[in-house]
């Protein structure tokens, strides 16, 4: 039996409807309040999910105590229950980077709460995995598909506003929720260790993802060299974020590639909701 914590989470939501269409016997868990020591019996493989990411609310005592200390007793709790594998959600910000190319000699410095709480998991999870006890941390970039919260929500709304888009040449990590469903299962069957870095098998260009958007929105969108040369300059955090490029390099980097930028786009676009069999 597989379990997945985090009772409504977009990522946690996507991985059971994939892993039961492919035959495999889940369960979810919530992990709020208190937590039942007996909550993994019968488990072979737990993928924690469950965490707070960015927060405007969140200090970094909450961080700690969700992210890190949480992470650590149900890691205990796996392992006591005799889970053999353990696999956990962490992110591209242990980095702590807004641009630039990460690859194997890239030293992780999180520069905020969320991330240094993520690192610190990380960090007693391995010093916990045996040959009987397997760790797989997976530092995922953006994850973006159909109902996605967060960031590429917002670039498909400002996709389908505006007439004029920078026509950047950038570079970026990121992961369709397919993919990522698809890199899990993968992990599960393959027993991969270690950390890995997903992403699609293919960067992303910001203009490009721009140009699915608005195609599949029936939108018409002219797209600026000018602004393109401009905009990634301007010193602005947010147009760092999506006009900058954050990339893993090719040592690096776990390729995701069940499906293309194009296609993910179109299912994002105009697939059914997250979390039902038709949505990959």
């Amino acid at each position: 039996m597989t379990v997945i914590t985090g009772q409504n989470g977009y990522v946690g939501t996507a991985l059971r409807a994939w892993l039961e269409k492919d035959g495999y016997e889940v369960r979810r868990v919530g992990v709020r309040g208190e937590t039942d020591e007996n909550i993994f019996e019968n488990a072979d493989v737990v993928i924690h999910t469950a965490g707070i990411v960015h927060n405007k609310k969140a200090d970094d005592a909450l961080y700690d105590a969700v992210n890190t200390a949480l992470t650590k007793k149900l890691a205990l709790l796996a392992k006591n229950s005799g889970v053999r594998h353990f696999i956990f959600f962490s992110t591209m910000a242990v980095y702590g980077m807004t641009e630039g190319r990460i690859d194997r000699q890239t030293v992780p410095s999180p520069k905020n709460g969320y991330g240094k709480s993520k690192l610190a998991a990380e960090k007693l999870l391995l010093e916990m995995q045996t040959d009987d006890f397997k760790v797989t941390i997976l530092r995922s970039p953006m994850v973006y598909g159909r109902g996605c919260p967060g960031n590429y929500a917002l670039l498909s709304g400002l996709c389908k506003k505006v007439h004029i888009f920078p026509d950047v040449k950038n570079k970026r990590s990121l992961i369709y929720i397919g993919n990522l469903c698809d890199c899990v299962e993968r992990v599960i069957k393959d027993g991969i260790t270690g950390i890995i870095h997903p992403q699609n098998a293919e960067y992303v260009n910001t203009a490009d993802m721009c140009r699915y958007i608005a195609a599949y929105s029936g939108k018409k969108v002219f797209f600026s060299r000018l602004l393109g040369a401009v905009v990634p300059h301007l010193g602005i955090s947010a147009a760092k974020k999506a006009f900058g490029s954050l990339y893993y390099a090719d040592d690096t980097a776990f390729l995701c590639d069940r499906y293309g930028l194009e296609e993910s786009i179109r299912l994002t676009e105009t697939g059914s909701l997250s979390g039902q069999n038709d949505n990959f």
